[in-house]
């Protein structure tokens, strides 16, 4: 069976669109949606046979992808198809491993239920916290929580030295940290941002 992403676009195609996003170009980004939007939905169908679910999750992965392809993630433009098919599996799988871990700790419904209700507060919570951060720590942040990725993983990502890459993972966390433990912007100090050093 043929890769759901791959289409006959010349290679030359597929790398002016990676230079036009990576020059912040709009209309780069709309023919990006427009061409691997449909595909990456598809890979995600296949992988979770859920609509609503792989709607979600090509959203996330098209996301994934123009941040990736922004900041340059992406080595060999020519390889533009099989990057988004590569980035919309990695989304499917961490969604695949975060089900399959409630599903192993629900022994009895209620503690389903329970277990449910906490993973949601405690996800709201942490979106929340991550909203609060500089984009920086929260792209490094991301990467870590939703991704899995190591250091090392981080580094190539990012561009950056593996020290650089343990530097900035350890700074974007105290920086969580600190931010769950100040109080929420909605109480009387929502005018002054969280002290992040």
């Amino acid at each position: 069976m043929p890769n759901a992403l791959a289409l006959p676009v010349p290679v030359s195609d597929d790398a002016a669109l990676v230079a036009r996003i990576r020059a912040d170009d709009p209309e780069a980004e709309a023919e990006l949606a427009a061409r691997f939007g449909p595909r990456m939905r598809a890979v995600c169908l296949a992988r979770t046979r859920r609509p609503e679910l792989a709607r979600d999750l090509a959203q996330d992965a098209m996301i994934a992808l123009l941040l990736e392809l922004r900041r340059g993630g992406l080595r060999d433009p020519g390889a533009l198809p099989a990057f988004a098919a590569g980035i919309a599996r990695n989304i499917v799988r961490s969604e695949h491993r975060s089900s399959t871990r409630h599903d192993v700790q629900s022994l009895d419904m209620d503690v389903v239920q329970a277990s449910d209700e906490d993973a949601d507060v405690r996800r709201l919570d942490v979106e929340r916290a991550l909203d609060r951060l500089p984009a920086a720590d929260q792209q490094v942040l991301r990467l870590i929580l939703v991704e899995g990725c190591k250091p090392a993983d981080l580094a190539v990502r990012l561009g950056i030295s593996p020290d650089a890459a343990r530097t900035r993972k350890l700074r974007a966390q105290r920086r969580l940290m600190d931010v769950f433990g100040s109080p929420p912007p909605s109480r009387s100090h929502a005018s002054q941002p969280p002290s992040l050093r």
